[in-house]
């Protein structure tokens, strides 16, 4: 009975063991891939890729360092506790996956190894509709949208709401995430944008005939917008 007793005391005390380490080798899991996500911008990246709302990302950012932290705080307690059954050796390693984190937070990796053309988000964002959108067949349709208005359209200027019903099959692929206008510039140009976002970030898609001029990147500097090219008349933006 005592060797019976004894070995299910053992076995019962290395599941525990067992339950232990799986929480570390989980916790550290967890701390790489937040380090590749989050200093090197590729949360960013596919956050754009995907045209997620930017805001939650950057509310979320908040509460995952705080647990961070937490989880960290608890792992330095139980290293220097005595008498713990648990891997030292792990628990180390978190503490110093998790400072080597922090401080690659506060270094622009991105830009030091040239990673990103521009703001992370942007270049996810601009792939996204490289990816997805058929330019030829919009510019073929707004052709055939802007010969169909009425009277008011002769006018120099418009900016029209497209509603949901009018977006032809060759903007349903990007469709989620934004609305569209229709927009007749003074000077002739016919384009479709794409707005998303709201509060205080913005971005979104313009797209444009061959001829029509990309925006004035001295002005759009002085504002803090940023934009990437995608094909002649076509381009994202993000303020």
């Amino acid at each position: 009975m005592d060797k019976k007793g004894n070995s299910i005391t053992d076995s019962i005390e290395n599941q525990a063991s067992l339950k232990n380490y799986k929480r570390d080798i989980f916790f550290i899991i967890i701390i790489i891939i937040l380090t590749i996500l989050f200093p090197f911008q590729g949360i960013y990246y596919l956050w754009g890729r995907f045209n997620l709302m930017l805001h939650l990302l950057v509310i979320g950012i908040f509460p995952i360092m705080i647990l961070i932290l937490i989880f960290t705080f608890a792992s330095l307690i139980k290293l220097i506790k005595k008498n713990i059954r648990t891997n030292h050796f792990l628990i180390f390693i978190e503490i110093c996956l998790t400072t080597i984190f922090i401080i690659s937070l506060s270094l622009p990796l991105d830009k030091k190894l040239n990673l990103y053309e521009s703001h992370p988000f942007l270049c996810g964002y601009r792939d996204r509709i490289r990816s997805r959108l058929d330019i030829q067949a919009v510019r073929e349709w707004m052709k055939t949208y802007s010969e169909n208005y009425t009277d008011e359209s002769k006018n120099e200027f418009m900016d029209e709401y497209i509603s949901p019903d009018k977006i032809p099959d060759c903007l349903k692929p990007i469709r989620y995430g934004g609305v569209f206008t229709f927009s007749k510039l003074p000077e002739g140009y016919l384009s479709i944008n794409q707005g998303c976002g709201g509060g205080f970030i913005h971005w979104g898609v313009t797209i444009g005939m061959e001829d029509m001029p990309f925006p004035d990147s001295q002005f759009y500097n002085e504002h803090g917008i940023l934009w990437l090219p995608i094909a002649p008349g076509v381009y994202v933006e993000m303020d």
